[in-house]
């Protein structure tokens, strides 16, 4: 029996048969591959069993149906291939088999070495690819799709770097922008995101803001009248607020217990967010807030 195993690496490239990978998938890649197994198996002779080992379940199972799907081009080139083949071997039998990547198979190993040297540049002459693969193939919409976004998300992180508030928002509040984060924070009333917004910002309804803005006559807390109200002081410090704090932070993990890390799970946000409720400080201007439950 004759064994071909599989391997696309990054992206493949020779004649422009394939883009970078942001034109197209590695799905199409392992396409890719099932036409050159085909034109690798032109080349033998007397084949009565051959088993292609390829490490993408999504291309074993497109390639063995006619339907229309990403990179069918591709896989019409495979199934005329076949065809080819099956009059020039007549006793042929072929299996496609699914061979786990990275799983220290012998010959997979092989493949994945010989992959990554064609992303370096060590490829195949034009003149030895398959007719169909020596131009370049069309391009993926989804590939496409998927690196405009990442773009996107690339130019969005620049800006945001540039922003005022990066330096104190990173410092709180690191990585953004980030998806994770944005879906967390949309989970909660609306009221509750604004607080959390403005505490992460700097602008929260507390006296140092307020004074720094000519809306409060001293930037000295109000409740314990010792220090600055800043953002640290009122959820860290104040000692008028410490029965409130102490049940916020019976619920956080001791290591998260700081500025930083009551911003840093929903969990500890929704602490954080019923500790400011019952401290009633933020009350002349959100009004009564829910307390949040473990459900929230």
């Amino acid at each position: 029996m004759l064994f071909l195993i599989l391997e696309v690496q990054g992206r493949i490239t020779r004649g422009g048969c394939l883009g970078t990978m942001r034109r197209h998938t590695v799905y199409e890649g392992e396409c890719v591959g099932l036409v050159l197994a085909m034109e690798l198996l032109q080349q033998e002779r007397g084949i009565e069993e051959v088993s292609i080992c390829v490490d993408s379940q999504a291309a074993i199972m497109a390639a063995a149906s006619n339907k229309r799907g990403p990179g069918h081009h591709i896989l019409d080139e495979f199934h005329r291939q076949h065809t080819s083949l099956t009059e020039k071997h007549q006793n042929m039998a072929m299996l496609i088999r699914w061979t786990p990547g990275h799983r220290d198979i012998t010959g997979n190993e092989a493949a994945d070495t010989a992959a990554r040297k064609a992303t370096e540049g060590d490829t195949s002459a034009g003149h030895r690819l398959p007719k169909y693969l020596r131009n370049r193939l069309p391009d993926s919409c989804s590939a496409v799709q998927q690196a405009f976004n990442a773009k996107l998300k690339h130019l969005a992180a620049k800006l945001w770097e540039r922003s005022p508030r990066y330096q104190r928002t990173n410092l709180i509040v690191p990585g953004l922008p980030r998806a994770s984060y944005f879906n967390s924070i949309a989970r909660l009333p609306r009221k509750h995101t604004s607080i959390i917004t403005q505490l992460i910002t700097g602008h929260a309804p507390l006296n140092k803001h307020l004074h720094r803005i000519g809306k409060a006559d001293s930037a000295t807390c109000p409740c314990c009248h010792e220090h600055e109200e800043t953002i640290t002081h009122y959820l860290l410090h104040c000692p008028v607020h410490r029965q409130a704090r102490t049940v916020m932070m019976a619920e956080i993990l001791e290591e998260e217990q700081n500025l930083a890390g009551l911003f840093a799970t929903h969990r500890n946000r929704k602490q954080l967010l019923n500790f400011v409720s019952q401290t009633t400080r933020f009350r002349a201007v959100f009004g009564t807030l829910a307390q949040l439950q473990e459900q929230d």
